[in-house]
């Protein structure tokens, strides 16, 4: 049995790995970072939530998307969703966003869309977005190396700062829906 990688509160590393899995080598995966000017997603179904039916409101979230196998639609491998994975497009979308966009503006994500190879050559953490102002450890760390880079440095603060068209494009919720899904 092949082990994915995964620490929960570590989803762009969780995805940074997962997007480099041989059972995923023949299908088309694109990695969608959701995110939004306040730095504020309400996402049910979500493994941290405090209780089963309360939103999480994730400063961003990292999910993996894969061409559904017999090519029909989209699987939306979300390793923090918990009703499992991989989930259709639809599935995920019901799960994780049940109310659409009838939440306030504030928690609606924008989704920063790129080619999961694109992904894994651009993505560099230093982790320091998850220390406290005196340098501990807000969630505990993956045993694993960080995901940098030193010659480009820390640049998760840019790939969630959707006011930055690269890489990769950005879409909002509903073209996000409507370019995944199979209907």
């Amino acid at each position: 049995m092949v082990e994915i990688k995964y620490k929960p509160f570590y989803c762009e590393e969780n995805v940074w790995h997962l997007a480099s899995y041989r059972g995923l080598a023949r299908r088309s995966c694109h990695v969608a970072i959701l995110s939004n000017q306040e730095q504020g997603v309400a996402m049910w179904g979500q493994r941290a939530a405090a209780e089963e039916r309360q939103p999480v409101v994730w400063d961003y979230h990292v999910v993996l998307l894969a061409e559904a196998a017999e090519g029909d639609g989209w699987e939306v491998l979300d390793l923090d969703c918990s009703r499992g994975w991989p989930l259709t497009l639809e599935e995920w979308l019901e799960t994780s966003f049940p109310y659409g966009e009838e939440v306030p503006d504030e928690y609606v994500p924008a989704f920063r869309i790129m080619e999961a190879e694109v992904y894994r050559e651009t993505l560099s953490s230093d982790r320091s977005h998850m220390r406290d102002d005196q340098g501990e450890w807000i969630k505990e760390p993956p045993p694993w190396s960080p995901i940098l880079d030193r010659d480009r440095g820390m640049n998760l603060p840019d790939l969630i700062d959707m006011r930055l068209d690269d890489p990769g494009e950005i879409a909002s919720f509903e073209a996000f829906r409507r370019r995944y899904s199979c209907s």
